[in-house]
């Protein structure tokens, strides 16, 4: 499931961040449809009430993280394929115990396309209702912050996108450069070392062949349309941040079995 923030469900509640560091849209300069969407921007940093083109612009927005996972889900009811379970971080009363982690978060995932484009929404999908977490857009040689935004929880269990495009913010990114796409596991004004219910992320596990009984098949790297995620990180930290914590700076794992957390972009193809 996906819930996507457009419109007056939006109302200008959930807000892409003013800090946000822009490349030009020069590679969506010949597609007027886009650019009609991101001059009836009137406030820079604020999700506005839908134009009617920006229906037909999200028609064209693909998000390969959650189309590659919902089609492995779906393949799910004939055996165990992949599975999805939410745990706790910073449970301090279950430090030690299965699941539990000292500290947070911040989790990301290296990815490129064969087409440029631009990244006109961000995501995450979480367990539980009513939390924000940060999601970040990084160019992996530099380490730019180049988009971000607080990414409410709407309906646990499912995605929820804020959208780029509304705010004027869409990201243009070039083909076969790397970019990464990450979120913060501690839910927006939560102290660290301190559990609560909307720290939760959840944990990837499969992918499994033959129900369960064969061979498992590595989760990323994968290819879904023209994006490949080649890698995740996962850095750990336990004393509030200062300044966004680019996770190319910490241990990666390709080829693993286990994925902590997901994320996901919004993009759109280069005519």
């Amino acid at each position: 499931m996906e819930r996507r923030l457009t419109g007056s469900e939006c109302n200008g509640t959930f807000a892409v961040k003013k800090s946000v560091i822009m490349k030009p849209l020069t590679l969506l300069a010949a597609c007027g449809l886009l650019a009609a969407c991101f001059n009836s921007c009137s406030k820079i940093g604020q999700l506005i009430p839908v134009p009617p083109p920006v229906g037909v612009i999200q028609s064209l927005e693909k998000t390969p993280f959650k189309s590659y996972t919902d089609s492995l889900f779906a393949l799910s009811s004939s055996g165990t394929i992949l599975t999805r379970v939410a745990v706790a971080l910073n449970d301090n009363s279950m430090k030690g115990s299965s699941g539990q982690d000292l500290g947070q978060e911040e989790i990301g995932y290296a990815f490129r396309s064969t087409s440029g484009g631009a990244i006109t929404s961000l995501g995450v999908c979480l367990p539980t209702t009513g939390y924000k977490h940060t999601v970040t857009l990084w160019d992996s040689a530099s380490g730019q912050v180049l988009a971000q935004a607080d990414v409410p929880t709407i309906t646990g269990g499912s995605w929820t996108y804020v959208s780029l495009a509304l705010a004027g913010q869409a990201v243009a990114i070039q083909p076969d450069h790397g970019y990464i796409i990450g979120f913060n596991s501690l839910a927006v004004g939560n102290p660290v070392e301190t559990y609560n219910a909307g720290n939760e992320i959840f944990i990837l596990d499969g992918i499994y062949t033959l129900g369960g009984g064969g061979p498992k098949i590595p989760i990323v790297p994968f290819t879904e349309g023209t994006v490949t995620f080649e890698n995740f990180y996962s850095v750990a930290y336990n004393t509030p941040l200062t300044a966004p914590l680019f996770p190319a700076t910490g241990p990666g794992s390709s080829g693993s079995f286990d994925v902590p957390g997901i994320c996901d972009i919004g993009f759109i193809p280069a005519p």
